[in-house]
């Protein structure tokens, strides 16, 4: 059977709107006072139209709405919709404005198809969904814009990580070089106590106290004895001593190792060295030298671990040998260095 048509007049509820051509449509709405416009446009405005206009008996349910397809296997025309934007305003104005938009498309602008294997239905409401892709596009956009802006700013924290880790170090060795002049400076301390007290003894009363004799034989020690962590100053940065062998000799280690050194202890000891073999009123035996020689390589071998006297010698400290070392050396000092006077024989041969 025939689709019927709609011939002027006709009661919408006899006819099927979605058998109708774009003209028998469009005659349809004039006569309603219907916009025209897009087939599924005009089939939706005569449906909302019905629903108001039409009545029904009582009980009779609303026949549903059958949705537009913009493809039909049924049929082999295309349906089209054109999509354009237009600022709000009323019904009237934003018509007349899509209108001139879409006809400006029509005389002069590029018309494109794009094929796409899914069904697509049309409505006044969902027509914004046409702008979708374009929406997802630019969203798209900028998350890749934003992914960009985040590497650069793991750029820069990396930087500042550079920077932090180079103002780290700055910091250690001032804050190693404020140690070193600490030492220095009690060092120079005694050599002030010295002073006034060989003042007092000389000048104002020859019998002195046992703790100012102390303080007098330490002056002496600091102002003709070693300091390692000063004396290795005088090689940094190539701008000072050169003769490493020499210091060496000194104070066991070449400069750059003292450097590192700041466990006080272990500075007194290579100190107390020094003074002794630079001395010319105090001769070291050979075990005095053997023993610092023995301290020297047991805190090379153990990786400078300065822990060492948190042990007692014993298999169970964190430096054994290390610990024996140093109070080995610490401990012969009274028994193997001797005093002489200027000009008798020399040190014992290292």
């Amino acid at each position: 059977m025939a689709p019927k048509k709609a011939p002027a007049g006709m009661p919408l509820e006899e006819v099927r709107l979605d058998q109708l051509k774009a003209a028998e449509l469009k005659l349809l709405c004039v006569e309603r006072g219907i916009p025209t416009g897009a087939s599924g446009v005009m089939i939706e405005s005569l449906q909302d139209y019905m629903r108001t206009h039409v009545s029904r008996p009582s009980g009779e349910e609303e026949a549903l709405p059958m949705p537009i397809s913009m493809w039909d296997d049924n049929d082999d025309e295309c349906k089209a919709i054109i999509v354009t934007t237009t600022e709000i305003a009323e019904d009237a104005v934003m018509i007349s404005n899509a209108k001139k938009a879409i006809n400006v498309v029509l005389e002069g602008g590029e018309i494109s198809v794009e094929h796409n294997l899914n069904p697509v239905v049309g409505n006044r409401h969902g027509l914004s969904l046409a702008t979708l892709p374009r929406e997802i596009q630019v969203i798209k956009q900028k998350l890749v814009e934003q992914e960009k802006r985040f590497v650069e700013q793991d750029k820069k924290f990396v930087e500042l990580e550079k920077i932090s880790d180079v103002q780290g170090t700055r910091i250690s060795s001032l804050e190693k070089r404020v140690h070193d002049l600490s030492l220095s400076l009690r060092s120079y301390q005694k050599i002030r106590n010295r002073f006034i007290d060989s003042y007092y003894c000389n000048k104002c009363d020859p019998e002195i106290t046992s703790h100012q004799k102390k303080q007098i034989a330490q002056g002496s020690a600091a102002a003709h004895g070693g300091d390692a962590a000063m004396d290795a100053e005088l090689y940094r940065d190539g701008g000072g001593r050169t003769d490493v062998t020499i210091f060496k000799q000194l104070y066991g280690y070449v400069p750059h190792v003292i450097w590192s050194i700041t466990h006080e202890e272990t500075i007194a000891l290579l100190n107390t060295h020094a003074g002794v073999k630079a001395s010319i009123t105090q001769v070291g035996s050979e075990k005095f030298y053997a023993l610092f020689t023995e301290f020297i390589n047991a805190f090379e071998d153990s990786g400078y671990n300065t822990e060492y006297l948190k042990g007692t010698g014993t298999a169970t400290g964190p430096a054994p040998r290390v610990n024996s070392a140093f109070w080995a050396f610490m401990r012969c000092f009274k028994d193997e260095v001797r005093v002489v006077e200027r000009g008798a024989p020399g040190e014992a041969s290292v």
